[in-house]
């Protein structure tokens, strides 16, 4: 199975998440959680990196950070590395403590930073034990969870100097008692919206999050960290970021392409080749930013198995006519896929 990509770039925003291996807790007493901010304060120093937000619950953590340096991958080796080391001697144990490597998404901090660490900071009470409590008492329980960032952030705890809370702040008013009050009361409206899947529903090829235009940036000026020994296992994710084609920017153009209206590009039982070209093209240029059950209703509707019978018998034409191969090349080239 592909890796998600990696992406490394000076002054990247990174949501970055890690669980325990088989689900085993990373933190088991206070120590624990005190030792994990220690190495962060640490190594975000060493590595240059700014530590935006937090939130580490029992057998999981989310950070929300910014490299000021091309170096995610050796910063969070270096960081998960000594923490596991403290936690295995601790212990008495041995073995991996993290499941796998960690999981990293790139996040256009503009637009989608101040979401994603409401995200973060909403964890506390994700747990079935506050599946059924009140929104007064799930308040109080963000506002004094002590292994979150957000209770240093809007003032009710010190806030250490290496965790940069004026970037949470930004914009949410003029003084900073007024920025804390707002952003406050904007983590605590997320108690009632769904904020983990409307995150997840804009989340590009398990890699990025941020608007069309971001993605499109990242995908034509791609940097894949050159350190990576597996970029090989890679190759399926660098593949869905190319493939992040908005359905519509592909409709306009194929309906130009063939001077053929939209509307008649979209009738299921349309059998002209432009109808042909457009259904293999979104479910092959498409795929990193809809699920086949999107497109399959963007395009008529049809079924999964009408998408899959279409593309399997236009491939076979695309092999017996040259013309055919040529106009996708064409359309490629307007839509900037490499």
């Amino acid at each position: 199975m592909a890796r998600p990509l990696r992406i490394e770039y000076s002054g990247a925003y990174y949501h970055v998440m890690s669980r325990g291996n088989r689900q085993q807790n990373i933190f088991n007493k206070t120590t624990d959680y005190e030792n994990f901010l220690k190495k962060l304060e640490y190594l975000s120093g060493i590595y240059n990196i700014t530590v935006i937000s937090y939130c580490l619950m029992t057998n999981h953590f989310h950070l929300y950070i910014r490299t000021n340096e091309p170096n995610l991958s050796k910063f969070m080796q270096s960081f998960l590395t000594a923490y596991s080391i403290y936690k295995n001697r601790n212990d008495g144990i041995c073995g991996h403590l993290f499941q796998g490597r960690f999981k990293s998404i790139l996040v256009e901090n503009d637009n989608y930073g101040a979401e994603l660490t409401r995200y973060i900071h909403l964890n506390p009470i994700r747990i079935s034990k506050y599946k059924n409590t009140d929104i007064i008492e799930k308040v109080k329980v963000l506002k004094f969870f002590e292994w979150s960032s957000f209770s240093r952030i809007i003032g009710l705890n010190e806030c250490p100097a290496w965790i940069k809370r004026n970037i949470t702040l930004k914009g949410w008013g003029k003084s900073l008692l007024d920025k804390q009050k707002n952003y406050s009361k904007f983590i605590e409206s997320g108690i009632i919206e769904n904020v983990k899947e409307n995150l997840k529903s804009a989340i590009v090829a398990q890699s990025i999050l941020g608007c069309d235009s971001f993605v499109d940036e990242i995908r034509r000026n791609m940097i894949v960290t050159k350190y990576n020994k597996n970029q090989r296992r890679e190759h399926g994710s660098n593949e869905k970021i190319n493939a992040s084609v908005t359905f519509d920017s592909l409709l306009d153009i194929v309906s130009i392409e063939y001077n053929i209206e939209k509307k008649l590009l979209l009738k299921l039982h349309f059998r002209h080749e432009s109808r042909q070209v457009l259904i293999y093209m979104a479910s092959t240029y498409c795929r990193g930013r809809y699920s086949l059950t999107e497109l399959c209703s963007m395009l008529g509707p049809i079924s999964l198995s009408g998408i899959s019978g279409a593309c399997y018998n236009f491939k076979k034409k695309m092999l017996m006519k040259k013309e055919i191969k040529k106009r996708i090349k064409m359309i490629k080239e307007k839509l900037n896929i490499n």
